[in-house]
């Protein structure tokens, strides 16, 4: 499986907090696959907000659906409520204006 970070630019400027978001990633990551995984399983970080799972098939689904779900609830500790509640965050663009960067959420693709 391949795991991606859609939203997370909004942390681009505040190494500390890109830092605690990608731990944050990987340790849920581990987490749900030494719970449902096999004895084999592993988890890889190549870079940037790109994540790796190998898994055997029986064991796919339901460590994907485990991390969709564990991932909506225990992100929102990174945002601000008012951000959280309107979808998004207003960052500064470097050469003026704001982007609104939505709120993060794990993409996971499944690779046969």
């Amino acid at each position: 499986m391949y795991a991606a970070l859609e939203g997370f630019e909004a942390f681009d400027g505040d190494a500390f907090t890109a830092r605690k978001v990608l731990r944050f990633v990987a340790y849920l990551l581990t987490d749900v696959v030494d719970e449902l995984g096999g004895p084999g399983d592993w988890v890889a970080h190549p870079g940037g907000d790109e994540f790796v799972i190998a898994t055997e098939r029986e064991y796919a689904d339901r460590i994907h659906d485990r991390l969709l779900l564990r991932f909506d609830e225990e992100k929102l500790g990174f945002y601000d409520p008012f951000d959280w509640s309107r979808g998004f965050t207003e960052i500064e663009r470097p050469g003026g204006g704001v982007w609104r960067v939505p709120v993060m959420r794990l993409n996971i693709t499944m690779i046969p």
